[in-house]
């Protein structure tokens, strides 16, 4: 075997951007039901065992990490549940159902979630109708209701319930369940619209209020558009470019100036979540331009803070990979609708 490294036929690897989906460690979960179900094994005694092992219940089997092993149950008098002990108190944002092929007709219809840290005191946290997809699978977010809010809960204890479902067999593949996935920064992706550009026309970003003025992006900013994933009252987002400096313009004094804004749809009455979904922009408005060379490759760096108003807690929570500047900046259009990810003109 060649013992030399070719370095003429070494190759630059392109950088990969990784992230986590959140799914949770099962090691150790338990899983309880009122179900019945045939795959129950009762181990054999004698009548002079004091020590006579425990069932051995099928119901394991809706966490053992194979959607293959399905569970199956019924329960007579009451709607059919499944209680998940994590063993801990663990930060949940979503459920995954599986069941495939000839056994999804036996799939959780109507149901009912519940979370709970001792076991005894339970909360409703989403009710609806499942839907399996064509790949035999349904995610069920923890919402804020009817908007996007994805919302976290502390939990021990997730028990799922088939509302009205007394009598009926019920099925189960595989149960997942997730946490919070992460912040995330990016710049628009190809087909989503120019994610570096001068911008056409002013943009409002917010009204004029009783006492305060409107606030908008002044017409030829540059402007860098992207995509985040986090808390947007709790998120401030950063440019740099490949030596490490803050992208911006320069003041009269020779500050280095720019700005950004975090988008989401409005909730309206609601809270806003802890988790969202929506758009930043950053911009360096026309009149710090004058005296700088816009670099080649910029990166976007998404930080979360504990206080939105001192920053106080500042710390790095994502990452971009490198955009390139186009060479003739294109124009770019914003309107309302890229608070709500929708593509820029």
């Amino acid at each position: 075997m060649d013992k030399f490294l070719n370095r003429s036929a070494a190759k630059t690897l392109d950088p990969v951007k990784l992230s986590g989906n959140g799914l949770q460690d099962k090691t150790g979960w338990t899983v309880s039901t009122n179900m019945v179900s045939q795959q129950d094994v009762v181990p054999p005694s004698t009548d002079d065992d004091p020590d006579a092992p425990e069932p051995q219940l099928a119901s394991a089997l809706a966490v053992d990490g194979k959607a293959d092993t399905v569970f199956a149950g019924v329960s007579a008098k009451e709607d059919p549940s499944l209680t998940i002990d994590m063993g801990k108190s663990t930060q949940v944002t979503s459920v995954r159902y599986t069941l495939e092929g000839a056994d999804a007709a036996a799939a959780l219809g109507a149901y009912r979630i519940e979370t709970s840290l001792d076991g005894e005191a339970y909360t409703a946290i989403k009710e609806g109708r499942l839907q399996l997809g064509d790949d035999g699978t349904a995610t069920l977010y923890f919402d804020n209701g009817d908007d996007p809010w994805i919302c976290t809960y502390d939990a021990r204890y997730l028990r799922i319930t088939g509302v009205g479902q007394a009598g009926k067999t019920l099925a189960v593949g595989e149960i997942d369940v997730s946490g919070p996935s992460g912040d995330n920064v990016d710049f628009l992706a190809a087909g989503e619209g120019e994610a570096i550009g001068i911008l056409k026309s002013d943009f409002v970003y917010q009204p004029a209020m009783e006492g305060q003025a409107a606030r908008s992006i002044p017409k030829g900013s540059v402007v860098f558009v992207g995509d985040y994933k986090g808390n947007p009252a709790y998120n401030v987002v950063m440019l740099y470019d490949a030596q490490g400096n803050v992208v911006g313009g320069v003041d009269e004094n020779g500050n280095v100036v720019a700005n950004q804004i975090i988008l989401a749809p409005n909730p309206g009455d609601a809270l806003l979540g802890e988790t969202s979904e929506g758009r930043w922009v950053y911009w360096i408005e026309p009149a710090m331009l004058k005296e700088i060379q816009l670099p080649t490759q910029v990166r976007a760096e998404l930080y979360r803070v504990d206080n939105a108003l001192t920053n106080e807690g500042q710390r790095l929570t994502s990452d971009s990979l490198f955009a390139s500047r186009p060479e003739t900046l294109p124009e770019i259009e914003l309107t309302g609708d890229v608070a709500s990810g929708a593509k820029n003109d």
